[in-house]
């Protein structure tokens, strides 16, 4: 659905001469890019305010897609198993956050702090569609850390602010699932490149 709009999209943009037919792909896919990052938003932030935190929901997508962008992942063969998978871990993962209102934060820490060793061992998880280069590997395993120890400091303050559990959860969540995801593609990625 969503290539189908893009493909819309970009068709028109080169209908209006905006882009030249030698672009077309480049902007194809940034335009897919553009409006599956969209949807996603807009998935977490309604899921959220079904359950009634909305802020924790793009909380929540921020951390996640943070990371995935340098980390990497499980991905799927088509678009409509990666948004059915996709959509459905959000859900379970944003409900969760709701969850976390009750517990305690120290917990959740602990658990955020063990995502981030994963991710530092085992990312960026590449795909048989995109092998990464040894530089690359370096590079997002770099830019990994990074964002991890951005999500770190964040958690620390908000933690001493004393702000709400289910805030700090939202990005500790976001992370869990990114290393979740890193761990399935490392395993699954990784037999697929031997077949």
């Amino acid at each position: 659905m969503i290539n189908r709009i893009a493909i819309r999209l970009t068709k028109h943009l080169l209908a209006k001469n905006a882009i030249s037919a030698d672009d077309y792909e480049l902007y194809h896919y940034g335009v897919f890019i553009i409006l599956s990052e969209l949807l996603l938003a807009v998935f977490c932030f309604a899921a959220g305010a079904v359950f009634g935190i909305p802020l924790q929901g793009l909380l929540f997508y921020v951390s996640f897609f943070s990371l995935h962008r340098f980390a990497g992942g499980f991905h799927t063969d088509t678009e409509l198993k990666c948004q059915t998978v996709t959509l459905s871990a959000f859900l379970v993962f944003i409900s969760a956050i709701k969850l976390c209102e009750a517990a305690s934060i120290k917990y959740y820490i602990a658990v955020f702090f063990v995502c981030i060793a994963v991710l530092t061992i085992f990312a960026p998880a590449d795909t048989p569609e995109k092998i990464l280069s040894d530089e690359e590997k370096r590079k997002f395993k770099l830019l990994t850390a990074a964002v991890s120890a951005f999500f770190a400091a964040v958690i620390i303050i908000l933690t001493v602010l004393e702000v709400s559990t289910s805030v700090i959860c939202s990005v500790i969540l976001g992370t869990v699932l990114e290393t979740v995801s890193v761990l399935f593609g490392r395993l699954l990625n990784h037999k697929l490149l031997k077949a």
